[in-house]
């Protein structure tokens, strides 16, 4: 799914768990996603490391670290990640292709 955040579109998912929903942005390496990033999850910046130039890798707080394709979120303090785009459909309750 797409989802517009202020001016930025970037791709979602919702899942839920504990009554409570979960927005998980998947991690692209352009200005729109980075700053989506930040904003909802309250970071002063994005890291993002070009070690391998052609595999970009989102570091985010507590050691959880996303590559491009991969869904992240943070729920209940603490940053979490999925797999990529097939591997996360079957943990949608909300998907549009």
């Amino acid at each position: 799914m797409t989802t517009q955040t202020e001016e930025y579109y970037v791709d979602t998912l919702i899942t839920h768990v504990d009554d409570k929903e979960i927005m998980w942005i998947e991690f692209k390496d352009d200005d729109s996603t980075e700053e989506t990033i930040a904003n909802l999850f309250h970071l002063k910046e994005t890291v993002i490391s070009y070690k391998d130039p052609d595999n970009p890798v989102l570091k985010l707080p507590g050691d959880v670290n996303a590559q491009i394709g991969q869904y992240v979120t943070k729920y209940q303090g603490k940053f979490h990640k999925l797999g990529y785009h097939e591997e996360v459909k079957k943990y949608a309750l909300t998907y549009d292709d």
